[in-house]
């Protein structure tokens, strides 16, 4: 299972896996990814997302249940929904934040969401805090224009 998931996630960002096996002693994986060099001069400061206002911003929760509803909806879970958006053939379709929220906070759950799109993965209980600190986090990270109120 988690060869699979590497697999996944190699696949997902353009790279590689190669696999050699010696009987009796053992089995090396390597993994190559394409990384570009960045060509910002400025390191983004974590007090970078502390100035960034919310105020005006909108967003759509996607709920079913209060005390513990998953990514896994019922006929169009979390995971497909993100798919279908970042397949979208519109010019936002990459840039638009998607970020899960979850009771299942294992790390093959967070895997399962990067792979399919989404931005970040929160686990419940939620609190505004986390909400907006995410939201925060994905204005910055993404570069996305604030509309201005």
């Amino acid at each position: 299972m988690g060869l699979a998931i590497a697999k996944q996630l190699v696949d997902k960002l353009n790279g590689t896996i190669e696999m050699n096996s010696k009987k009796g002693i053992g089995t090396t994986c390597v993994v190559k990814l394409p990384f570009k060099i960045s060509r910002e001069t400025e390191i983004r400061r974590p007090a970078e997302k502390e100035n960034i206002s919310v105020a005006g911003l909108r967003a759509l929760v996607v709920e079913d249940n209060e005390l513990n509803m998953d990514i896994m909806m019922p006929r169009l879970n979390g995971l497909d929904a993100t798919r279908k958006i970042r397949s979208l053939k519109r010019s936002d379709a990459q840039k638009i934040p998607v970020i899960a929220m979850s009771a299942n906070a294992f790390a093959d759950d967070i895997i399962n969401s990067r792979i399919s799109g989404m931005n970040l993965h929160l686990s419940k209980p939620l609190d505004e805090e986390k909400i907006v600190s995410a939201i925060k986090e994905c204005i910055v990270s993404r570069k996305i224009e604030i509309p201005s109120v």
